[in-house]
């Protein structure tokens, strides 16, 4: 029976350490600004929301990561187009973040294709990334 009560003791302490370590885990969102139109298509064999944008125009994109790094933080953006049915990589730029939290760049797409932007934040390990973000350049 004092067995029983420690096993569900530490297991209680066990599954409150790992609420809040989750809680805590550090997260990172890219939002791409501004397209001009919205699809579901097909490129390089994945089917995906696409948004639009123009060909030579700056492609704005801004994100949040959470918690608020501390100050001097830097996020990497890298851009991949499908090419030959592999998405591969294209461009990558670094942004300053914010003291809020917040960063914003900006990527002139040179050709037309089906794309995809993704934000990557190294100062925890392991490294946290975004969510895909699918574009198309026209």
């Amino acid at each position: 029976m004092r067995i029983a009560r420690t096993a569900v003791a530490v297991t209680a302490a066990a599954a409150a350490f790992a609420a809040a370590a989750s809680a805590a885990a550090p997260s990172i969102v890219l939002n791409l600004k501004a397209g001009y139109a919205d699809r579901e298509l097909v490129a390089c064999g994945i089917r995906h929301h696409y948004t639009f944008f123009h060909v030579a125009q700056a492609l704005r994109m801004d994100g949040l990561v959470q918690p608020v790094p501390a100050p001097g933080w830097t996020v990497k953006v890298k851009v991949k187009r499908c090419i030959g049915g592999r998405f591969r990589a294209v461009w990558a730029g670094h942004a300053k973040g914010k003291a809020d939290g917040t960063f914003t760049i900006a990527y002139t797409p040179r050709r037309t294709g089906a794309l995809f932007a993704r934000a990557y934040y190294y100062g925890v390990r392991p490294a946290v990334r975004s969510d895909k973000q699918y574009f198309r350049v026209r």
